[in-house]
């Protein structure tokens, strides 16, 4: 992105002149120029405290050439945010798997490794490879906790953020408040909370008086002629800078089911969200938190990588 800023006789802003006048010049026109570019990351920071489900290939084997869409290069049409279930693995009870669900993590690269190769996989990713068609930018979902949903998209695994972090009071103040110091990177190692935290994830995200919620209660999803992808607009904050847009983690299926999903174990990182907050819903008899996909600024520095696999994202300043 190039800016070009004028102060010039034709538009009626020259700058005027000190030492010019003694030989009878008055103003003197001037220019200056200024050029960002937008580079992908894989650091962030004030992250919160629970990891997303990674999006998969959802097997289908009744629509003809449905079995495996990620072989076939094309977006997963099969796929659904509120509903797919992950049922590679017997779990549940379940002494076979249903269906042969497919999944392949992406690879998002630091913008200072020249020799990596970004890769899209199957998972979250913002647009497609031209970089402009939003491929999960500003889709919404849902996410939510509990034994009935360990196989759905959406599930959620609570995470202690800090060492020493223990219980729904660290977990709650994780959520409402944001660390600065805090560097989550993909790739990272985290750590699993025990417990079902239902309730403080309502409270934290929604009711209490601190909540994000309320932290910005303005803030709401538009799709229009100034922001055709959408965008988060509040009337406090500027375009997709309200506090209800946090990072969250995301976990791999694959992983998650191939330890004890239900106690506590280590995580990693397999890419990092961008998520609004929008608002809470009953789902199947139980509430769920719905939001939308979107970008969060980054923490690294350097490089010149710019990824459709990667919603996070920097501007710098590089002439």
């Amino acid at each position: 992105m190039k800016v070009d800023v004028y102060r010039t006789v034709a538009r009626g802003n020259p700058l005027p002149t000190f030492f010019g006048r003694l030989a009878g010049v008055l103003t003197q026109d001037i220019s200056a120029t200024a050029t960002a570019k937008v580079q992908s990351g894989t650091s962030v920071s004030c992250m919160r405290p629970f990891a997303v489900m990674d999006k998969w290939d959802e097997y289908d084997s009744v629509a003809p050439g449905h079995e495996h869409d990620y072989d076939h290069g094309v977006l997963d049409p099969d796929f659904d945010p509120f509903s797919s279930p992950f049922d590679k693995y017997a779990v549940q009870g379940e002494h076979n798997p249903l269906e042969s669900d497919y999944y392949v993590p992406s690879v998002n690269c630091a913008p200072t490794d020249v020799g990596c190769t970004p890769i899209a996989g199957t998972g979250w990713r913002p647009f497609a490879d031209d970089g402009v068609t939003p491929v999960d930018y500003g889709r919404m979902i849902e996410i939510h906790t509990g034994s009935q949903d360990q196989t759905s998209a959406g599930y959620f695994q609570p995470v202690r953020l800090h060492p020493g972090d223990s219980g729904a009071s660290d977990y709650c103040r994780n959520i409402t408040t944001c660390d600065p110091s805090l560097t989550t990177s993909i790739g990272q190692v985290i750590s699993t909370e025990n417990g079902n935290m239902v309730g403080p994830t309502r409270s934290c995200l929604f009711t209490a008086s601190d909540s994000l919620a309320n932290q910005d209660p303005t803030a709401r999803w538009v799709v229009d002629a100034a922001h055709p992808n959408g965008a988060v607009v509040s009337d406090v904050y500027g375009d997709n800078q309200s506090p209800r847009i946090v990072p969250l983690p995301v976990i791999s299926p694959e992983e998650y089911y191939l330890t004890d999903p239900h106690g506590h174990s280590t995580l990693t990182v397999h890419n990092i969200l961008g998520f609004f907050i929008e608002d809470q819903v009953n789902h199947g008899g139980h509430t769920v938190t719905r939001g939308r996909l979107i970008n969060v600024p980054s923490d690294d520095v350097g490089g010149s990588t710019v990824s459709s696999t990667s919603f996070i994202k920097k501007i710098i300043l590089i002439r």
